[in-house]
């Protein structure tokens, strides 16, 4: 008898998934492909390429900023309210029976 973790990872076909090599292979790369961009970044990080007072460093610094604000606004948007069930939104209101 199959477990249910098992069960899962079957398809309706009887098939197991799994990675085939192609995508190993390209999540290989993909991962060499980091390490040798932060290896790169490591070794010209006193170019002065890259200067956070002006130029492409503060627009980096301006975008990341806004985006950390965006990743803490979502949780707050999942807890609040909508806007016509607040009180004093006007719905239902004047007609309540």
């Amino acid at each position: 008898m199959a477990s249910k973790a098992e069960y899962h990872v079957t398809t309706f076909l009887g098939q197991k998934l799994g990675a085939s090599s192609v995508e190993r292979l390209i999540s290989v790369l993909v991962l060499l492909l980091v390490l040798a961009a932060i290896g790169w970044g490591w070794n010209h990080r006193n170019k002065g390429w890259i200067d956070p007072e002006y130029g492409l460093g503060y627009a980096l610094g301006v975008v990341g900023g806004s985006f950390m604000l965006l990743l803490l606004a979502y949780p707050l948007r999942k807890r609040a309210r909508p806007a016509s069930r607040a009180p004093g939104s006007g719905q239902g209101e004047l007609f309540a029976a």
